[in-house]
């Protein structure tokens, strides 16, 4: 029977990019994934053969998670990613500066982020 795990899974956090990868072992039929929206939309749909590591690089697919499955005698042997894609490509922001109010001596400054994360 063949076996599906991940070398490379879906980041739990939002990333810059992403890259999944999947290893097979065993007797199978040809790979195949796709992304969906839950888990039981593994069961259906088009798919796309698998021929190695994914990676993205655009936010068209956030929220969506990742299925491969192989078939072993009629039976579908399915593989999930944990968390679902979440790439984040909003550059980071300069920091804007917050002054003292009524011309009160500057002890500090303090700066606020706004924006994306910054890898």
């Amino acid at each position: 029977m063949p076996t599906l795990n991940f070398t490379d899974d879906v980041s739990s956090g939002a990333v810059f990019s992403d890259t999944i990868s999947v290893s097979v072992s065993g007797n199978t039929s040809p790979l195949v994934y796709k992304f969906v929206s839950t888990a039981t939309d593994c069961n259906s749909g088009g798919t796309t053969n698998y021929s190695g590591a994914i990676t993205l690089t655009n936010e068209t697919l956030n929220g969506k998670y990742f299925c491969a499955y192989t078939t072993f005698s009629g039976y579908q042997i399915p593989l999930i990613s944990r968390y679902a894609v979440n790439i984040d490509r909003t550059a980071p922001t300069r920091p804007t500066p917050i002054y003292p109010i009524d011309e009160e001596e500057l002890f500090f400054v303090s700066l606020e982020w706004t924006g994306g994360i910054d890898t």
